[in-house]
């Protein structure tokens, strides 16, 4: 058990002990309301059921509104109308009716409005796109500005304000975080409240010096960062203060795991018996899971409010979906750029029925997004002339990649990007696929079989959103046609097979094909040749496990077949690159023919020259062409091996991406030399060798 979690209160700890074991907690039975949005499906009511899980999926027909029902149909419906009664400050109702241009409310925003502002728990049910995060950004800002003791002096390098948090917004991914703090910023702006972020990344000392020199009154972040901040002592977080406790996206923090996280942050705020604070939930689904984190942390009075209509077609069931069956591997990126074609193409003849082609592309790994997003962004007619000023094949497109090796700042960056452009394509992983918000998303393209139909609904979800068109489609191998079918099965999920040309396409040998195709795929062998090998060979190696995960009933002798051809006929490499032997024997390939393996030899032997003495150092293996990666303090274009070496009698730690060596300098302390010159904390230079 982590230590946090011995100082928790006694149900905290039971929490902790449900989301580890299979054991169920036996608690009594909870009284609260369950409200939904009365509309012509669901009848508005508020009656306790004999379970908790019953209570929260279930919604009885036949017994008639009790009052709490009847004050729901009274709701406003317009922002304004909250400042006029004085429900909400002027200022807030200024900036989102003004500012963000938002005039009439949407049904979670509606009907949590009331209980939110009276201290009530609540958990709501909404689909993304629904307007969830301003239904609790807009009552926790009132709520804070109606304590006037939580504003405190704004004055900076108050370090006092860091156990001043009033509310904490925990979301599962970082990109969501960032999204609800921008839009917290908007709605508190003019107000005095302080917005800090708390994310996963390599920001850690930048987000808590914003928080110490500004103060926080509304902490947004992820699980582990947060649990990060508040359990170092030397940050002087303190969530003795806290007032609302917001969880988004609740289906989603316990799918990957965040429960004890929850759990251990939890222990830090005080007792439910001795504060105010109110938990405020929302969700998309209710599992049993979502129940269970219910049961341990909102009072027994909670408010359940179901904006979800049954008969309502959700995302996947609405929009198109295609799904275009390859021959290989190396069909995938022609594919994805004949899709983009053909969008461009409709829209440009038909732009009143034809949505400007923006689309998020997913894949099963960082690797291949990074690869993909390389040879999109090096694509160029090669019958013009090479030049920055010569437009991109997909102009005006813009070219974005989103993954969780990205910086932070990087990350968010692009995701801007996105989010503003007008017609863009975003290379992405599963970090993009719950919650996040991108304006007229018209394709979302998912590259390979989904893990499982969840997985396939989330992602669809980015587009069509808030009642806008949109389409699917959905990049699978000839050989997958029965596991598509069976992996699908039940989930409600219609998939149109649609032929393309790029797909039908034997890459293996010539053929006649189409002159604009053959055009696209000019332009897909020159951005393809160009990504550096290094990403290829990442590619290669990750694509073992990727594969094998989507698609466990394909062979592993036909899984490497394809990816051979893919190297050779989609990369334009001479040879597949060569992978470790420890990898292919711990994921139990080394049976398989057609792998290539590193070759283990002795590093070759420098002699390095520096300014304070001569000493004898090995700086990696030879480059893949067999070249030397060194010479003279210049190497070659392109990568080069890394190593140690040992220069002027100091340690060396490795060369850069033209093959000069970094070596310490002789005396003085470290100094690293890369090339001819470089001084660094009293060393001397690093010098460059000669062949011994």
């Amino acid at each position: 058990m982590i230590p946090a979690t011995r100082r928790a209160p006694a149900a905290l700890r039971a929490f902790y002990f449900a989301a580890s074991s299979s054991r169920t907690i036996t608690r009594p039975v909870l009284r609260h309301h369950v409200l939904s949005a009365p509309t012509r499906c669901i009848p508005s009511i508020a009656r306790p059921f004999s379970s908790v899980y019953s209570r929260l999926q279930q919604a009885s027909a036949d017994e008639p509104p009790r009052p709490e029902a009847e004050e729901q149909k009274k709701e406003f419906t317009k922002f304004e109308e909250l400042k006029q009664a004085g429900i909400v400050s002027p200022k807030v109702i200024d900036t989102i009716t003004g500012r963000m241009n938002i005039h009439t409310m949407t049904d979670v925003q509606r009907l949590t409005l009331n209980h939110c502002l009276d201290g009530s728990d609540v958990i709501a049910q909404a689909r993304t796109g629904t307007g969830k995060t301003l239904a609790f950004l807009m009552p926790v800002v009132q709520r804070l500005l109606r304590n006037g003791d939580a504003i405190n002096d704004s004055r900076r390098g108050s370090r006092s304000k860091l156990d001043n948090i009033r509310a904490l917004i925990i979301s599962p991914t970082r990109e969501l975080a960032e999204q609800i703090a921008a839009e917290a910023r908007k709605v508190t702006q003019g107000t005095g409240l302080q917005v800090q972020t708390a994310v996963g990344g390599t920001q850690r000392r930048q987000h808590l010096m914003q928080m110490q020199q500004y103060g926080c009154h509304i902490l947004v972040g992820t699980p582990g960062r947060v649990t990060d901040l508040i359990s170092d002592n030397t940050t002087g977080i303190r969530l003795d203060n806290i007032e609302t406790f917001v969880l988004d996206e609740a289906d989603r923090l316990l799918d990957i795991g965040f429960a004890p996280a929850i759990a251990e942050i939890q222990s830090y705020m005080p007792e439910p018996t001795k504060s105010t604070r109110q938990t405020l939930m929302f969700s998309a689904t209710v599992p049993k899971s979502v129940v269970s984190l219910v049961r341990q942390t909102l009072r027994p009075d909670f408010k359940f409010i179901r904006t979800v209509d049954p008969e309502e077609a959700p995302t996947h069931a609405r929009i198109p979906q295609h799904v275009v069956f390859g021959r290989g591997l190396q069909n995938q990126i022609p594919i994805i750029m004949e899709i983009a074609h053909n969008a461009m193409e409709a829209h440009k003849k038909d732009p009143v029925n034809n949505m400007p082609f923006k689309a998020i592309v997913y894949f099963g790994s960082t690797a291949e997004v990074s690869l993909t997003y390389e040879a999109f962004s090096k694509m160029r007619d090669p019958e013009k002339p090479r030049s920055i000023f010569t437009p991109h094949p997909l102009d005006p497109c813009r070219i974005f990649q989103m993954h969780g090796k990205l910086a932070q700042a990087q990350r968010t960056r692009e995701s801007q990007g996105f989010r503003n452009a007008q017609s863009a394509i975003m290379f992405s992983s599963d970090v993009t696929a719950r919650g996040m918000d991108f304006p007229n998303v018209s394709h979302v393209i998912q590259v390979g079989l989904p893990r499982a139909s969840d997985d396939y609904v989330h992602r669809i979800g980015r587009t069509g959103r808030a009642g806008k068109s949109g389409e699917g489609w959905l990049i699978l191998n000839n050989d997958e046609r029965r596991d598509i079918m069976q992996r699908m099965r039940g989930s409600g999920i219609n998939l149109i097979e649609k032929p393309l040309v790029a797909g039908d396409l034997d890459m293996t040998q010539g053929a006649q094909i189409p002159g604009h195709v053959a055009r696209l795929l000019k332009f897909v062998e020159v951005g393809v040749k160009s990504v550096p090998y290094n990403v290829k060979d990442a590619t290669y190696a990750a694509m073992f496990g990727v594969l094998a995960q989507q698609n466990p009933n394909r062979s592993k002798q036909a899984q490497v077949d394809m990816m051979n051809e893919l190297a050779k006929f989609g990369w334009g490499m001479q040879e597949p690159p060569a992978v470790s032997r420890n990898l292919i024997q711990r994921i139990g390939f080394g049976s398989v023919t057609g792998i290539r393996f590193e070759e283990q030899r002795q590093p070759a032997r420098f002699e390095g020259r520096g300014d304070g003495g001569r000493g004898r150092g090995g700086f990696g293996d030879r480059d893949r062409d067999g070249r030397q990666g060194f010479r003279r303090g210049e190497g070659r274009d392109g990568e080069s091996s890394r190593g140690p070496g040992v220069f002027g009698g100091g340690q060396g730690d490795a060369f850069d991406a033209l093959g000069v060596e970094a070596g310490d300098g002789a005396r003085g302390g470290r100094g690293r030399g890369f090339g001819r010159s470089s001084d660094r904390s009293g060393g001397n230079r690093g010098g460059y060798g000669r062949r011994s």
